[in-house]
Parts: structure tokens; sequence; C-alpha cells
């Protein structure tokens, strides 16, 4: 049976632009806590590259261990954005970060 990849890791692979986005999860339905999410593109680490020879540097020095032989399933995040929303009193407070540009916060009435 041939095993296939979807998604992000599909696309990853393909050389495309992996697009994800990661929410924080939540049990409160109603969101009184906050919303959180994370935004960016997936790209392979490839097997032999500078990249992956630190990986197993790192993972053997962390760990004790050495890695897995065998070639590795390794991406990385290049994260894009950052974006938030919070209930407060009368009002929303909904922040927002991209690479190269500061935080920004606005509220909604």
């Amino acid at each position: 049976m041939e095993s296939r990849t979807h998604g992000p890791v599909a696309a990853a692979r393909a050389g495309d632009a992996a697009r994800f986005a990661l929410h924080n999860a939540t049990v409160d339905k109603a969101v009184t806590e906050g919303d959180l999410k994370i935004s960016g593109v997936v790209v392979e680490i490839a097997e032999g590259g500078p990249e992956m020879g630190a990986f197993r540097l790192a993972f053997a020095e962390q760990t004790g261990a050495e890695p897995p032989p065998g070639p590795l399933n390794l991406f990385r995040t290049d994260l894009r954005g950052v974006s938030s929303i919070r209930p407060a009193t009368d009002h929303l407070v909904i922040g927002w970060w991209h690479p190269g540009d500061g935080p920004h916060t606005t509220l909604r009435h």
C-alpha cells in the first residue's frame, strides 16, 4: 500500500509554499481567556545538509543518545505572523505581529 502525504508536508516536499496556522487549544467555547494564532510556512530539512547535521548533534547533546538511524522527516517553520484576541470588560483587544514590524494592538468596541 502506498503511503501518501497531504497538506503542508506534501507541499514542502514539492517545493511549494506550505502554509500553516496553529491555534491554541481551548475548551472554553466562549473564548473568555482569548485566542492566539501563529502562522508561517513549513520547510523540509534536507538529509545530509547542515541543518540536519546540527539537529543530530543537538539531539545527541540534549538526550545523551544518538538519533534513530536512517533518514529523518524533519521540518522547520518560518514564522510569518502572530495574532491574538482577548475579551476585556466592554471591548476586544486584538494584537498582531509580523517579521520586520513591531507588535500592534487595537481595541474593538
